[in-house]
């Protein structure tokens, strides 16, 4: 935020890469290349502001507030796509940030983009979690979501509950660009990314998995577990594709499936309208992998 433009939000200040004792810090920008509505912009959700044409999103600073937390469903996104847009970049900040849970739905496409970021899982959920559509008509599902120049950790205490340390994907498509994923777990599915229902052909390149587990009572897929949907009456084609390109899978582990997973557990009725993934590997390394029964 420019020096002359600093807001003041709640006694502290957002500036970007600093702090103030007991006030706020800014941990991602969003520009949107239009102006939202002034009735929305004077009742902003807490955790964002609106300054210069772009949207900040900051969290409190200090030993008794928490880790940065949004859901991008708050922004006004069917008034957004209605003006032609209908993808944006979200760029975090340089530096470590705690998180909570990042919220997104799956048919905008977001592309979050790092510079030397660490996201660092610290409350039991997937750092991400995308899911559902935000309120409008007529727009089409499966948008491709980009995360690009991202490093993914947990903390073993926070491991996500069940589905994607880092990433919980539910629909739509992913591109994941030279991103690092250490130390993220998951008690059943995906320790680093849960993409379920993949409606397009996504893709994974330039990436690094290591120390990823999905080790619970399930437990596929210790770096990544993939599938393809059914949507409505309509069946997706069978054969979506996941390419995974150029990335280093080392030292993940699962019960089945020790780097990555597309099978579908049949015994979990949860698991619903899921078809088979076509998997692509190509110029990717696998060292020390383990699985306790399947494809380690």
């Amino acid at each position: 935020i420019p020096e002359d433009r600093v807001e003041e939000i709640e006694g502290g200040k957002i500036e970007d890469g600093d702090t103030a004792e007991g006030g706020v810090t800014a941990w991602a920008k969003c520009s949107l290349g239009t102006t939202p509505p002034v009735d929305w912009l004077m009742n902003m959700p807490q955790g964002v502001s609106y300054v210069d044409g772009a949207f900040w999103f900051w969290r409190r600073v200090g030993d008794k507030h928490g880790p940065a937390t949004f859901d991008f469903n708050e922004l006004p996104l069917a008034l957004i796509a209605s003006a032609g847009i209908t993808s944006a970049n979200i760029e975090f900040v340089p530096g470590e940030i705690e998180v909570d849970t990042i919220k997104a739905p799956v048919n905008f496409g977001f592309r979050f983009v790092g510079e030397l970021t660490t996201l660092i899982a610290v409350s039991g959920k997937s750092i991400f979690e995308l899911a559902g559509e935000y309120d409008t008509e007529g727009q089409q599902q499966g948008a491709v979501v980009v995360w690009e120049n991202l490093t993914f950790t947990c903390r073993e205490e926070h491991a996500a509950d069940r589905w994607g340390g880092a990433i919980r994907m539910e629909g739509g498509a992913m591109q994941v660009v030279n991103c690092t994923f250490t130390d993220c777990f998951a008690d059943d599915y995906g320790g680093a990314i849960f993409a379920f229902g993949l409606e397009r052909d996504s893709s994974i390149t330039g990436c690094r998995f290591e120390r990823c587990f999905a080790d619970g009572m399930y437990g596929y897929g210790g770096a990544i577990y993939a599938s393809s949907k059914v949507v409505g009456h309509a069946e997706v084609d069978a054969r979506v594709r996941l390419t995974v390109s150029s990335s280093t899978f080392a030292n993940n582990a699962a019960v089945n499936g020790g780097a990555i997973c597309t099978m579908r557990d049949a015994n979990v009725d949860d698991l619903i309208n899921e078809q088979p993934i076509e998997l692509v590997i190509s110029q990717t390394g696998f060292l020390e992998n383990a699985a306790e029964y399947d494809g380690g």
